[in-house]
């Protein structure tokens, strides 16, 4: 896992330099992106699907900020091709776009927009 946890975080940076893995550290700039991968199938021999949630955070006053960069999260995952390993074995990931939505207000003043994303397996073992 921790190698596809790589190729995702690489792929994230390239869209924006601050991106965490599942929680954002104590002193954060804004926007930021945070994401979590999670095995949403194993046949019991080896992983056949995931899921990955992206979420970014922004401390201004409207959405336009957020709004784009996720739209640049979008462009940059959907259908991304990711080759990488699983549990010491090769595997390719094609990576496909499933929604956007906000996420509830915690506090006002940070907006928050959640994507999900399936990742299908494709060839090898």
């Amino acid at each position: 896992m921790l190698e596809l946890r790589k190729e995702y975080q690489k792929l994230l940076k390239e869209v924006h330099s601050v991106v965490y893995y599942e929680d954002a550290q104590q002193d954060i700039t804004y926007p930021y992106l945070t994401y979590n991968i999670n095995i949403s199938e194993d046949d019991g021999e080896a992983l056949t699907s995931l899921i990955i949630t992206v979420e970014g955070f922004d401390k201004t006053s409207d959405s336009t900020v957020i709004e784009t960069l996720m739209e640049n999260v979008k462009k940059k995952l959907n259908k991304a091709v990711v080759i990488s390993e699983y549990e010491g074995k090769p595997i390719t990931i094609i990576t496909y776009f499933e929604n956007q939505y906000p996420l509830d207000i915690i506090n006002p003043e940070i907006k928050r927009r959640s994507q999900t994303y399936l990742g299908r397996k494709y060839g090898g073992n």
